[in-house]
């Protein structure tokens, strides 16, 4: 079972992931994902989920919500966004490749943009 801290990037089949677009053909491979779920549920060998965020590259799917990514942050390959507005549950079992964690400043950022995003910071 993958233990996770939030922040940590893994790999997760593109089939798997949700992005919000119908017309979508899945990559044929995977993507990138941030975990966002605390580590003491990710600890938890009998909670079989974690809360992640997929990664895009393309700009169509760019958000106020999303968080850049520069290419090595997270151990990511290129340049991407956190798509915060596409959290989505997901297995453990199908985390693989476990890339990098992210710094403290962008899993701060990605958590604020969540919050924003569900309405719970003030105005």
């Amino acid at each position: 079972m993958i233990e996770t801290a939030v922040g940590a990037v893994y790999f997760v089949p593109d089939r798997l992931l949700d992005m919000s677009d119908p017309d979508r053909l899945p990559h044929p491979s995977r993507r990138p994902v941030v975990i966002m779920s605390d580590q003491e549920h990710n600890a938890n060998r009998q909670w079989p989920i974690v809360l992640a965020c997929p990664t895009t590259t393309k700009t169509t799917l760019k958000t106020p919500f999303n968080v850049k990514l520069r290419a090595g942050d997270g151990g990511v390959p290129d340049r991407c966004w956190i798509v915060v507005p596409l959290l989505q549950v997901l297995y453990k079992r199908d985390l693989s490749d476990h890339l990098g964690v992210l710094f403290e400043q962008k899993i701060e950022e990605s958590r604020a943009r969540l919050l924003d995003y569900m309405g719970m910071i003030p105005a």
